[in-house]
């Protein structure tokens, strides 16, 4: 059985324009005013596709927010990870909305959810490092998600979810000491400046997506339709796997 989005439901709209190029230039509907606050849009499905194989999506999150978790758990982990990753190469970003600020010269992150947020943070993050990305760290993150509010003591949790996935005493000491060492810190600081460096528009909220590096207001509305929105972006005339079964339609 296929899937059949409408360009509607995906793309909002349905104007082609041969003038558009992605990413140099896009197209966006005159009757919409940038300085309104309303997020601008593109006339044009051609401005959202990739002329490429792979498509990069980043995603910046915080470890505590409920938000987050039930979007990793209904959209990211399921079918991102689960069916996308042919053609999908993920990035996870554990900062959010956190602040950075100097306390006499030593640098200071306040999370929004307070301390264990942070120390949360940087254990997504070692294990990000240490597992070499997100395609083998993700069944360990969604397991933190899942039990995290089981118990304050964060050593125990990961222990229960590195015994849950199957980790090596190898794998265990190397995220382990990752976390409570320096290469820990030097992770929370680059998570910090990969969410500062997002462009052309900064992130309001989490989760928050960015594709291809490319970082726009109007790209949130698609969080809930991701995989759907990412195939339909796919421009190549052998359509991944997962997207076989989901056909874009054009009225």
């Amino acid at each position: 059985m296929q899937l059949k989005i409408s360009v509607f439901t995906v793309i909002l709209v349905h104007l082609f324009d041969s003038n558009c190029a992605w990413p140099e230039r896009l197209c966006y509907s005159n009757t919409l005013n940038p300085q309104s606050g309303n997020a601008w849009f593109p006339t044009s499905i051609k401005a959202l596709q990739f002329d490429r194989h792979r498509i990069k999506l980043t995603v910046l999150y915080e470890t505590l927010c409920k938000d987050c978790s039930q979007f990793f758990q209904q959209v990211i982990y399921p079918k991102i990870w689960a069916l996308g990753r042919d053609f999908i190469d993920l990035e996870l970003i554990p900062y959010g909305n956190a602040i950075r600020s100097n306390d006499d010269g030593t640098q200071v992150i306040t999370c929004q959810h307070g301390s264990f947020e942070c120390t949360m943070n940087k254990l997504h993050s070692c294990l990000l490092y240490e597992l070499k990305g997100a395609t083998v760290a993700m069944p360990t993150i969604m397991c933190l998600f899942q039990n995290e509010r089981l118990t304050s003591n964060i050593t125990e949790l990961f222990n229960f979810c590195a015994e849950k996935e199957g980790f090596s005493k190898k794998a265990r000491d190397k995220v382990f000491n990752c976390f409570t060492g320096y290469r820990g810190i030097t992770l929370e600081e680059w998570m910090a400046l990969r969410t500062e460096s997002m462009r052309p528009e900064k992130h309001l909220f989490v989760p928050w997506i960015a594709i291809n590096d490319l970082s726009y207001h109007w790209y949130q509305q698609y969080q809930q339709i991701l995989l759907e929105t990412l195939c339909n972006m796919q421009t190549n005339r052998i359509k991944p796997n997962s997207c076989q079964t989901i056909v874009l339609e054009d009225n």
